[in-house]
């Protein structure tokens, strides 16, 4: 045993670490952390990492003696013993108080008060076990870490040296700490020298895998100028890479109270073990699953090594961070199954952006969930941080720009029309043909964007009206129409749509199919009114829209009614409007449940005027919106100390705060001259209120675009 007690009179903690203090985290601890690809997509719900509530450890510390009415660690005492030496062998333990109440014997009176003090412990959940042993004989020891053990102690402190040989006496003590689960913290020693170059009159410590995997060496060490050292008097690991792999510094001096009440400076190898086993004290109360093995692991991995002068010869592991310990270590994973370490997906792999038709709605959740690290460790988080919204006004402007650029071109003959038409890069963004065999019939074949199609009541091109359906997020969309002509008032139109080739945000295995029906009436020639049915189903999507790893879709099934009207005013001017209401329920995969009794709306309105070369539109719309919805999840909450995932059904509503209302004015202008030359003027400025959806987001945009031909 060694002691290095520096006095003074400022209570005030010791810095830890270059510009940090070391600080436990008492019952209400919270960490925030922030998760590695959680964001993106235009909006979220935060996150906040709860570490879960903690249980007291019983934590030994086998020592010279102890004061154990010492107001810094008397509350905290459950259990004491002084162990003598009987001759010829072996120990016998008394818990007399006349043995135990060592007044003068400040050395364990500092370790404890190190773990658990009042105003300088370490931790607040430590339940001190006492055991009083010399550090001359390890019968002593022995029988005082038994008792300890056989008390419920799941760490042992040693601030005692040396204890790396195992003699007959310490080996069933250590026997005894592998076979109870509990984790040995054992001091370096303050004699400046290798722990490789040891003299071992016994077996050595580290030639059992058994007791290194339970154990930590603690060497000392200090902060300065952005960087560590290693105390002076402290031992180290030296070239045994077993030694390395278990050797762990704690920065010193630490603070300790004096009998007094004053504030003293306690330091050596033995000041720095406390420190690290109140670390494992409060890794083990937030989460009692950890053996020993794993509960010693995390504080050695994760460990600062980051440091200039950093070598394993002298720092083995590297120095103490029990924030980081606190804190996930390797990939943090959803289970989807009842098992810790069974099927789960990994955080980072888990997104759902909502469809633009949901606005804000995944903003305000909260989804209070565990996630688990490598080690098992569970943490609470809202998981509707892994929710997006959708940039709505972003993509529908990049999309406007494209279809003003491009350039169309159509063919009439007689029974066949044609359209085709190509964005700025000359690629394919919509090619329509329209087959009329003179029998009242009609077939129409189409490839288009899913953000190019039109609506078809307009009699003008209306940029705000494009691309807002159901499968507008769809790259590729490949129609097929038929059309009967009941009488010469009625028509019968159906169809069937495939939606492929995916957009970026989309699930390759995305696919939908629409199919619809439209009785359309024409009472008088200036009149045509239309009222149809759509079904669509989607395969790992909905709204073209799919979520990844947790939040995986399996299928939605919508169903709507669609109305469309178009009245002529005369003088080449007409009114037109169009509306879609409809119903939608998504099937997920994992923890999204389901998306259920979704009522999605969509409509326009306007007057259009065409002449031979130019053309005007004024539009009111709304983009499809739902008007509500509930969204059910089955949300891992916590676990077992047998792995046992525990589960609760949550749902919440994911409807938006917003109604996006767009006023669309538009213009165009065409020019011919001479020798086949031909110009356009195109101008639209749009309006929008409570862009996505979002209430109280506005927007307005101009456009224009002027095209040649020759």
């Amino acid at each position: 045993m060694s002691l290095i007690l520096i006095k003074r009179n400022n209570p005030d903690c010791q810095a830890t670490g270059p510009g940090r203090q070391i600080s436990w985290l008492g019952a209400t601890a919270l960490l925030l952390l922030a998760l590695a690809g959680c964001g993106g997509g235009g909006g979220g719900a935060t996150s906040s990492l709860v570490i879960p509530d903690r249980t007291p450890v019983r934590v030994a510390v086998v020592d010279q003696g102890f004061d154990i009415n010492h107001p810094e660690i008397r509350d905290a005492v459950v259990g004491a013993v002084a162990c003598t030496r009987v001759l010829p062998s072996g120990a016998t333990c008394d818990t007399t108080t006349s043995m135990l109440d060592n007044t003068g014997e400040s050395h364990g009176t500092y370790v404890a008060q190190i773990i658990a003090g009042v105003t300088v412990g370490h931790t607040d959940d430590a339940l001190l076990l006492l055991g009083k042993a010399t550090d001359l004989y390890a019968s002593e020891i022995a029988a005082a870490t038994n008792w300890a053990l056989d008390s419920g102690a799941r760490i042992v402190n040693y601030s005692l040296y040396p204890l790396f040989e195992v003699d007959p006496y310490m080996r069933t003590a250590y026997d005894n700490a592998v076979n109870k689960g509990a984790a040995l913290i054992m001091a370096a020693g303050n004699d400046g020298a290798s722990l490789s170059s040891y003299a071992y009159s016994y077996p050595s410590l580290f030639s059992s895998a058994d007791y290194t995997g339970i154990s930590i060496l603690a060497g000392a060490g200090f902060a300065s100028n952005g960087t560590y050292g290693l105390q002076s008097f402290s031992n180290y690991p030296g070239a045994d890479t077993t030694i390395q792999s278990r050797f762990l510094v704690a920065l010193t001096p630490v603070n300790v109270i004096e009998a007094d009440g004053t504030t003293a400076l306690f330091d050596g190898t033995s000041a720095s073990t406390p420190v690290i086993s109140a670390a494992l004290t409060s890794l083990l109360a937030q989460w009692p699953h950890l053996t020993p093995q794993q509960s010693t692991g995390i504080l050695l991995d994760t460990a600062d090594r980051t440091f200039s002068g950093y070598d394993p010869y002298y720092f083995g592991q590297g120095v103490l961070d029990a924030e980081r310990a606190l804190q996930p270590v390797g990939v943090t994973a959803l289970p989807t199954g009842n098992q810790v370490g069974g099927a789960s997906y990994s955080v980072a792999s888990t997104r759902f952006v909502l469809p633009a038709a949901f606005g804000d709605a995944a903003n305000s959740l909260s989804l209070d969930a565990a996630m688990f690290d490598s080690y098992g460790r569970d943490y609470s988080f809202n998981l509707a941080s892994q929710l997006g919204q959708a940039d709505f006004w972003k993509t529908a402007r990049e999309h406007w720009m494209g279809l003003l650029a491009g350039d169309t071109q159509e063919h009439r003959d007689t029974g066949l029309y044609t359209r085709t038409s190509f964005d700025q890069q000359g690629g394919l963004t919509q090619s329509y043909a329209d087959f009329t065999p003179g029998d009242g019939h009609r077939l129409s074949l189409m490839r288009t964007r899913g953000r190019s199609l039109e609506n078809e009541a307009a009699p003008v091109q209306m940029l705000s009206l494009t691309g807002n359906g159901a499968l507008g997020a769809y790259d590729w969309l490949d129609r097929v129409g038929v059309a009967w002509q009941l009488n010469d008032k009625a028509r019968l139109d159906a169809r069937t749509t495939r939606a492929t080739a995916p957009s970026s945000g989309i699930s390759s295995a995305s696919s939908a199919w629409r199919h619809e029906t439209r009785l359309s009436f024409e009472p008088d020639a200036s009149t045509s009114v239309s009222v149809g049915l759509a079904l669509t189903q989607e395969s790992g999507a909905a709204m073209g829209t799919s979520g990844t790893g947790a939040f995986a879709l399996n299928q939605s099934f919508s169903q709507a009614t669609t109305f469309r009207l178009r009245y002529d005013l005369g003088r080449r001017w007409a009114a037109f409007g169009s509306a879609e209401f409809g119903t939608m329920n998504v099937a997920g995969e994992t923890l999204l449940t389901d998306i259920s009794n979704v009522m999605t709306s969509e409509w326009a309105a306007g007057i259009a005027w065409q002449g031979d070369d130019r053309s005007f539109g004024l539009a009111l719309s709304q983009p499809l919106r739902v008007d509500h919805a509930r969204a059910s999840f089955n949300l891992p909450v916590g676990r077992l100390a047998d792995g046992t995932v525990l589960r609760q059904s949550r749902s919440v509503s994911l409807t938006p705060t917003g109604q996006q209302l767009n006023l669309e004015l538009a213009y165009r202008q065409r020019w011919v001259g001479a020798a086949g030359r031909h110009s356009a003027l195109g101008l639209h400025m749009i309006y929008a209120h409570d862009v996505g959806h979002v209430a109280g987001a506005r927007a307005l945009t101009l456009m224009g675009s002027q095209r040649y031909q020759w």
